[in-house]
């Protein structure tokens, strides 16, 4: 019997898959065998130690196989640095040369980067990375735990993918940098934990320009000074989505928005943060929610992570505090909604529904008018801990 390819497609799609069950379907009819390689084969993780995912395995299949070259539009790459052999770099190489539909690129140097870092990539491997990056089209490109990236390589990066998103990532003056001009074509950018270096890089660099750049985040230890503000200054004409993560207790009291900051487009913004008592906090609501600041803003999001139920009796402002915050929301021309999320803890209890029904009771008596209004929501969840770069949520 004829099945028509793009039911094939659907049905595969509407079946929550693992491997296996895609190998399977692989073997039920020809006309099933490529549609179920395709999301089989749609993401490769490399890891050099790992026997089935090791450079060689990879290279090899490749070769053996060249079809399954197009499949791939999601690249992992560990790289443990200290592991590492010559063959392990050309192989590499040979994937590089192979792979040329891949949309998303994570580069992961491992918990000791901070020891290797850039300059203990091998050097042909150094280049094999920037010249890969430069050829194709990517949609996202992550770096994570890579240090003392020399600067030209690293304004190469920043042309390299639509998104960038940058974890423990540190940057080092080079002088082959000193000319270069410095505008990128990237629409998201996340300077994520451990980018504070790489954050002062770009704030200081007066020819920095994103002209297309709608989507940016920065956490804790990156904006614990005035730099977040000039990164945000220097893209506010287009920019369209704004997360703060505010995770490093040390930096909170620095870390509010500049008052007379004019985000004209801004159409959404997101505070992550473990607390939402200190004035920091409440300084950063009421700058977004003032007209001049976001005249189009739509929505405003609050993210508690890593809770135990406990907590949540200590998170929220004042009764009167959330009053002006809501006072604020009914003034803004662009009715803006106001979600609250709790990121529970997978080690909270059982009956943390009855704290969450007294949280939601709080911001109901501090918050009448939203509520009244339906432009207050809560949600709550219970996720393990990920990284930004795994869920993806850029």
């Amino acid at each position: 019997m004829y099945v028509p390819p793009e039911l094939i497609e659907v049905i595969l799609r509407a079946v929550d898959l693992d491997s296996e069950s895609l190998k399977a379907c692989s073997l039920v009819a020809p006309a099933f065998r490529s549609p179920s390689q395709r999301m089989l084969l749609s993401s490769f993780t490399l890891d050099p130690l790992a026997r089935t995912t090791s450079f060689l395995a990879a290279s090899t299949l490749l070769a053996e196989s060249p079809h399954v070259a197009s499949y791939v539009t999601r690249l992992a790459i560990s790289l443990p640095l200290e592991f590492l052999t010559s063959s392990d770099v050309e192989s590499l190489i040979q994937i590089f040369d192979r792979l040329v539909n891949v949309q998303k690129c994570i580069v992961d140097g491992g918990y000791h980067a901070t020891t290797f870092g850039w300059n203990g990539i091998p050097p042909r491997l150094q280049s094999g990375f920037t010249d890969y990056f430069s050829r194709q089209s990517l949609d996202e490109l992550h770096v994570i735990s890579i240090c003392n990236i020399p600067s030209s390589t690293f304004f190469r990066f920043l042309r390299a993918a639509r998104g960038l998103f940058l974890y423990r990532v540190g940057v080092v003056p080079d002088p082959a940098a000193v000319g270069l001009e410095h505008s990128y074509p990237m629409t998201r950018l996340g300077l994520l934990t451990g980018t504070r270096g790489l954050c002062e890089i770009l704030a200081n660099m007066e020819t920095f320009q994103a002209p297309n750049l709608q989507r940016l985040d920065i956490t804790g230890d990156s904006y614990s000074s005035s730099y977040a503000n000039k990164i945000i200054s220097s893209t506010s004409e287009t920019l369209e989505h704004l997360t703060l993560h505010c995770l490093d207790a040390m930096n909170f009291g620095n870390s509010a928005l500049r008052p007379a900051l004019s985000l004209p487009v801004l159409k959404s913004a997101e505070i992550t943060a473990h607390r939402g008592r200190e004035a920091w906090f409440l300084d950063m609501l009421k700058t977004l929610l003032v007209p001049d600041t976001a005249p189009i803003l739509r929505q405003l999001t609050i993210t508690y992570t890593h809770l135990l139920e406990s907590n949540l009796f200590h998170l929220l402002p004042s009764t009167r505090e959330l009053n002006t915050v809501d006072t604020l929301l009914m003034a803004h021309p662009g009715s803006p909604s106001i979600q609250w999320r709790l990121d529970l803890s997978e080690h909270a209890h059982v009956n943390v529904g009855v704290s969450v029904s007294s949280f939601v009771e709080d911001l109901h008596r501090g918050l009448p008018q939203a509520h009244a209004k339906g432009r207050l929501s809560v949600e709550h969840f219970t996720q393990r801990f990920t990284l930004p770069y795994i869920t993806g949520k850029h």
